[in-house]
């Protein structure tokens, strides 16, 4: 299994790094994870109009494990990988990333009329990617539905703080419907 986190902090080490570690220690999992930025693994060549015309998979390679895929570069490739060949595609999803409040971090990257904007790069990116997973990994049974496909397999891997750390009242409550944390808190 090649693992794509989107960084190496934070969701990249709890939603994808430690969970595949926990698994390579009691079931034996064979897995590779793939820096965020990095060259190695999974890759693509690009004809003369800016078409993937060629993809190449790593040696090995029996599944990937893609964490928030933004690129639409990438939801090309991932779309003509699985036309070709019968590799498990699992898709991590923390964030309802079309929804994002302006004092998320990814929000100026992702939102059209953002300055800060990353050119081929959309929330929209991440629903086509949930399209053509195998398995859909939410952090929340909310965006497990908004982001699984009717008959699709998916689950939740919830984000969690031990009990201790969390206040009972959180001291500036975010501006959520269910009066929990957010971003900028």
């Amino acid at each position: 299994l090649w693992a794509y986190p989107m960084d190496s902090t934070g969701c990249g080490m709890y939603r994808v790094q430690w969970p595949l570690e926990a698994l390579a220690a009691h079931r034996g999992l064979d897995w590779h994870c793939v820096p965020p930025g990095s060259d190695e693994g999974l890759s693509s060549q690009l004809g003369e109009e800016g078409e993937v015309t060629h993809i190449q998979v790593p040696e090995g390679c029996t599944g990937l494990f893609i964490q928030r895929p933004t690129s639409e570069l990438l939801i090309e490739t991932l779309t003509k990988l699985k036309s070709k060949l019968d590799i498990p595609l699992l898709v991590d999803v923390d964030d309802d990333l079309s929804a994002l409040s302006s004092r998320h971090p990814a929000f100026h990257h992702l939102h059209p009329n953002s300055a800060s904007r990353m050119p081929g790069h959309t929330a929209q990116a991440v629903h086509q990617a949930c399209d053509l997973a195998d398995v859909v990994i939410a952090s929340t049974p909310a965006l497990l539905e908004r982001y699984v496909r009717r008959g699709q397999a998916g689950v939740v891997l919830e984000n969690r703080l031990p009990r201790h750390l969390v206040p009972a009242t959180p001291p500036h409550p975010g501006p959520s419907s269910q009066g929990g944390l957010e971003w900028g808190c």
